[in-house]
């Protein structure tokens, strides 16, 4: 055999390795995207898109498609709006913010695309479009509001701490006790009880009792006949709350937590008002409503998961409004 030949031979089922190793990775990745595709329904679809957003709580904030000028450039635009908010309605949510973000993100995309229609919809008076274009400018602003909360809660308060600490326990093992029978048979939710009770300190105490009151508060109608707790209770554990916050936050972080309480109020209105319009659009193709406007959800995060590389391209942050 030739050395010309020898070389032929040794080199031919390199290549043939390689595109035999490479096939059956495109293959699969077909494969699974088709049985994907083929086996979510309109509950998986709204599932599926926020398991997305929250498996990229890690980071969030520093991943985020988007410059921090223009999340603080949201953020100082809906400044006023926030500071009208009471303090007592200013309530840390039942939902985290670093998922609401993602989700804010993706139901503004889809809004920006079907803008015309829901104009139409503003037009015989079906939706509030001015709200819904807000979504996007209140998502960054939401974005920036946490950062600055995150930032503050590094700092050390010198404030004593008090007895009041015992009463809040108490109320937050009662609320605790009164959700794991409500919600029994509510996976989601039931996760987001076990990261409440992770919680320690004076600080974390005050966040669950609010995450907790505005939990019961969110799904009422789930608490009706099957709970002793009353929207007495609820307004109790918010005041004891407040008053655990007072002894130890120092005055600028106590700022950054109810202005990033404020902004996520603002938040969940425009959200909602994108979600349920959104879906009354795509009210014949359920699933496509779903995935496109997926409802806040309680969800488990992931540490091991990553930010997408190349999120889509979202609407810029001054929408203009209708004429």
């Amino acid at each position: 055999m030739s050395k010309k030949d020898k070389d032929t031979e040794s080199t031919k089922p390199k290549k043939d390795k390689d595109t035999e190793s490479t096939k059956p990775k495109k293959d699969k990745d077909v494969e699974s995207t088709k049985s994907k595709k083929d086996k979510h329904t309109a509950a998986d679809g709204e599932t599926e898109a926020t398991e997305t957003a929250a498996s990229t709580k890690e980071n969030i904030l520093e991943d985020l498609p988007f410059k921090e000028r223009d999340a603080q450039k949201a953020y100082e635009k809906h400044l006023e709006a926030c500071e009208a908010i009471p303090a007592k309605t200013a309530t840390t949510p039942s939902f985290s913010s670093s998922d609401a973000i993602m989700l804010g993100l993706l139901v503004a995309k889809h809004a920006e695309q079907d803008k015309k229609r829901l104009k139409k919809l503003h037009e015989i008076g079906e939706s509030n479009y001015d709200l819904i274009m807000q979504l996007y400018s209140l998502t960054l602003a939401l974005s920036y509001a946490e950062m600055r909360w995150r930032n503050a809660r590094k700092q050390i308060s010198k404030t004593p701490k008090k007895t009041i600490g015992q009463q809040a326990k108490d109320i937050r093992k009662e609320l605790l006790d009164a959700a794991d029978y409500v919600w029994r048979n509510d996976p989601d939710i039931k996760e987001t009880l076990k990261e409440i009770r992770e919680g320690s300190g004076l600080r974390d105490l005050a966040e669950d009792l609010q995450r907790l009151a505005a939990l019961f508060l969110d799904n009422w109608s789930d608490v009706q006949g099957r709970s002793e707790i009353t929207h007495q209770d609820l307004e109790s554990a918010e005041q004891v709350a407040l008053d655990v916050l007072d002894l130890v936050l120092l005055d600028e972080q106590k700022e950054a937590f109810l202005i990033r309480n404020r902004v996520f109020i603002l938040f969940q209105q425009a959200y909602t008002e994108a979600c349920e319009t959104g879906r009354f659009l795509y009210r014949n193709t359920p699933k496509e409503a779903a995935e496109r406007y997926p409802g806040l959800r309680h969800t488990k995060y992931s540490k091991n998961t990553k930010t997408p590389k190349n999120p889509p391209p979202q609407p810029p942050i001054d929408t203009p409004s209708p004429q």
